[in-house]
């Protein structure tokens, strides 16, 4: 499937991005503009999805037809284990206030990201999807991957009472370019890297790393997730 092929289904329509200047947002956005697609880049400095009027205005003003909800409250390890119920409230209160206005709005399609940070902490490994909703998550990020799951049941509710479509995507661990470096905010590839990279710097022989070596992950590469969360727009209804 060429790139034109991939984004067939989104020419001609209004098209907003949330958390298009975040890590994913900005893989996105590279590819839309690979091929002269328009879209409307949502920036919090704009409009703060925690609240419910300036969400109402960002559709009154831009009336989507699609829109890709990337924007969250996140980080890595230290930040959710600090700030588990900013964490739970901001996730919700935005995908509240997306799934409101759009009902009231013209009814766009959503897609939304959701994380591997939903799944039971004694999830198999690899994940699969049977097993999203058999236990709680693990400890460290209970309480986003919480807030990320209740995503998917906002979403078939919606769809359930108002034919709403919206498209949610479980990602597993991204790495790539425009990662957070951050030693509070940065998932777990690059801090590992500016970890190293600070050892070399200050001729230190050894890193604190998170964990015993037994935990296993699963990554994707930024720029793949990007393209199949664009292909994914293709599907109508929930899934």
């Amino acid at each position: 499937m060429t790139k034109g092929e991939l984004m067939e289904n989104l020419y001609g329509k209004k098209i907003i991005i949330t958390g298009s200047n975040g890590f994913l947002g900005k893989s996105i956005c590279k590819e839309f503009d690979s091929q002269g697609l328009d879209y409307y880049r949502v920036l919090s400095s704009q409009y703060d999805l925690i609240k419910h009027e300036q969400v109402s205005a960002l559709f009154e003003e831009q009336k989507p037809d699609i829109i890709f909800h990337l924007a969250a409250d996140c980080g890595g390890i230290a930040y959710n284990v600090s700030k588990p119920a900013d964490l739970a409230y901001n996730n919700m209160l935005m995908t509240l206030n997306i799934f409101k206005n759009a009902i009231e709005f013209g009814s766009p399609k959503i897609i939304m990201i959701g994380s591997v940070d939903s799944y039971p902490g004694e999830a198999s490994i690899p994940y699969t999807e049977s097993e999203l909703w058999e236990g709680f998550p693990e400890e460290t990020s209970a309480y986003y991957g919480i807030a990320k799951r209740m995503n998917i049941a906002l979403g078939e509710a919606y769809y359930k009472q108002y034919g709403l479509s919206s498209i949610h995507i479980l990602l597993m661990n991204l790495y790539g370019p425009n990662d957070h470096f951050d030693e509070v905010r940065g998932h777990v590839i690059p801090a590992i890297i500016k970890k190293i990279d600070n050892a070399n710097k200050h001729n230190l022989n050894y890193v604190d790393i998170y964990g015993d070596g037994s935990p296993i992950r699963e990554f994707v590469f930024v720029e793949d997730a990007a393209k199949l969360i664009i292909k994914s727009s293709s599907i109508e209804g929930f899934a």
